[in-house]
């Protein structure tokens, strides 16, 4: 994968972000640990991820299997944005999803959730999945039975297995007002609109001026 790295950047764009590698490099050990990952990600997200999303990240990162992340993998996750923006605003604009009723933070914040349980890469979460990301959202105890019964309403094929889409529906309806679920609040921008990225820590790398 270091020939994709080197293709893709140019000297002076590989050796601005090699800087900040090292930055982030504590140790100095050539590459980033889980601890050194998850204070990175906490400084540049503001965000502290907890051990399954961080495991979760290393899994999608650690492209050798080796327990961390080198300069290329890191530089291999910035080489990936443009493709994750397109399909989370591609997502985000699903008619499906506009319709849902979501405001757009609560729309940004359950495709993060979903992205990081989807492990293999389907597209889709199985009931329990998408309980155990509810009851993390809404930070307390949700009725599992619930969410089940949710999904068979919008589980068409009958695969047991839901995609972001279809969650966005069964989030609005399973964390409504009853359950104390904020759903006041601006409406989803409309198709064309610039989201947040998952992945925005890197989005400013070039060369220094």
């Amino acid at each position: 994968y270091q020939r994709r790295v080197h293709g893709a950047l140019s000297n002076e764009e590989t050796e601005a972000m090699r800087v900040e590698f090292q930055k982030m490099d504590k140790d100095k050990s050539g590459a980033l640990d889980r601890q050194e990952f998850r204070a990175f990600y906490k400084a540049t997200m503001e965000i502290t991820l907890d051990n399954e999303q961080l495991e979760a990240a290393f899994q999608m990162l650690d492209k050798d299997g080796n327990g961390t992340i080198d300069f290329y993998e890191f530089v291999m996750m910035h080489n990936d944005e443009d493709k994750e923006r397109e399909r989370k605003v591609a997502a985000l604009n699903d008619p499906q999803v506009q319709r849902s009723g979501l405001t757009q933070a609560q729309a940004e914040e359950l495709y993060d959730a979903f992205y990081l349980a989807d492990k293999d890469g389907s597209g889709s979460l199985e009931a329990g999945e998408l309980h155990l990301i509810f009851r993390r959202l809404m930070q307390r105890e949700i009725d599992a039975m619930e969410v089940k019964a949710l999904i068979k309403q919008v589980d068409l094929d009958g695969s047991g297995e839901v995609s972001y889409a279809e969650a966005c529906l069964i989030y609005k309806r399973s964390l409504g007002r009853e359950l104390g679920m904020q759903t006041d609040g601006p409406p989803l921008r409309p198709p064309g609109a610039v989201v947040r990225d998952v992945m925005r820590q890197t989005e400013s790398f070039g060369p220094e001026s």
